[in-house]
């Protein structure tokens, strides 16, 4: 058995709901959010390209906003996924054990 989480993760609280997971789904699929998410890409790309003329060193300024969207693009993906559970798959035949002789 395994003993209650005293602190669990924002991501287990958040998992622990099925009607959360369910309205996350929901969300997800809408139109509008994908709308809305495209659009803010959009909008944040035009701002981060905005600030490359307005810079003293470009190139520099061009790096930084690249580094920025791949950020946002690892938020939205952890966000997809937000409601999603890792599966934990064993090799056919294969034990979980410490016994690293066998």
């Amino acid at each position: 058995m395994t003993p209650a989480q005293i602190n669990p993760h924002a991501r287990e609280r958040f998992q622990a709901s099925q009607d959360a997971i369910d309205a996350h789904h929901e969300l997800l699929a809408s139109p509008a959010f994908q709308r809305a998410e495209d659009m803010a890409l959009i909008y944040y790309n035009r701002v981060l390209a905005s600030n490359i003329t307005k810079s003293q060193n470009p190139t520099q300024e061009a790096t930084l906003n690249g580094v920025k969207m791949l950020g946002v693009q690892e938020f939205l993906n952890e966000f997809r996924c937000l409601a999603e559970k890792p599966l934990i798959t064993e090799p056919p035949g294969r034990a979980r054990t410490l016994n690293h002789n066998q």
